[in-house]
């Protein structure tokens, strides 16, 4: 049974990016453009790792993170973002931060880090 990732961002071109390269090395992706939409998906797909973009309209990554983290929600999750790695700082929740533009060896690297801890 491959992973199941959820990739979380306002970004069409990354989502189809990254959701196309994760589906060829086997994985079950499922994406949503936005936070709010991306926690009805988390709810419903129970996913083994999300991946999110740290700002985003009605609902940042860094926010869905505490509200994850009150559903007692307990798998890793990794930040993406073109903005300054401090914007996520204040919290610790969370398995890894990737700049944009994505270093997809890097995301690649990270992913499997994530799923085997």
């Amino acid at each position: 049974m491959s992973a199941k990732i959820i990739i979380i961002d306002d970004d069409s071109s990354t989502l189809e990016s990254i959701g196309s390269y994760l589906k060829e090395l086997g994985f079950e992706v499922t994406t949503a453009t936005n936070g709010v939409d991306g926690l009805e998906l988390i709810k419903i797909y129970r996913p083994d790792l999300v991946i999110s973009d740290v700002k985003m309209p009605k609902l940042g990554g860094v926010e869905l993170n505490y509200i994850l983290k009150g559903m007692n929600f307990r798998k890793p999750i990794i930040f993406i973002s073109a903005f300054e790695k401090e914007n996520v700082s204040k919290t610790k929740d969370y398995f890894a931060f990737i700049p944009k533009p994505i270093d997809i060896f890097e995301l690649t690297r990270q992913i499997n880090r994530a799923l085997a801890s």
